[in-house]
Order: structure tokens, then sequence, then C-alpha cells
């Protein structure tokens, strides 16, 4: 059996610790809503559907 060039017998000790994953200083500005949309974002939606639909028929 072959000894590793460092030294060391065991290779899980050879192999440095992973550093613990650092959570984000700030937290996002508002939880992610899976299709919930609200009131001002429909009406949004409602009108670029509304012009995209009148571009298409002015062609």
């Amino acid at each position: 059996m072959q000894k590793p060039l460092n030294g060391n017998r065991d290779p899980q000790q050879a192999m440095p610790a992973m550093p613990a994953p650092q959570s984000d200083p700030q937290p996002p500005e508002r939880p992610p809503r899976h299709g919930v949309m609200t009131a001002d974002e429909r009406r949004l939606l409602r009108q670029h559907i509304e012009e995209a639909i009148r571009d298409l028929y002015k062609r």
C-alpha cells in the first residue's frame, strides 16, 4: 500500500473542513408568492394584454 505524500494516512483528515454556508444578511423584501397576484398586478397584466392585442390587430 502506498503512503500519501503529505504523510496523512486517513484521506478524510487530509481534506479541509467545509465552511458553514453563510445566510443572507438581509431577507427578501417580501416572501415569494406562488400563483397569487395582487389586484394591482392583475390590472397591469390585463392592460398589457389588451395593448398587445390592439397592436396585433393593427398589423
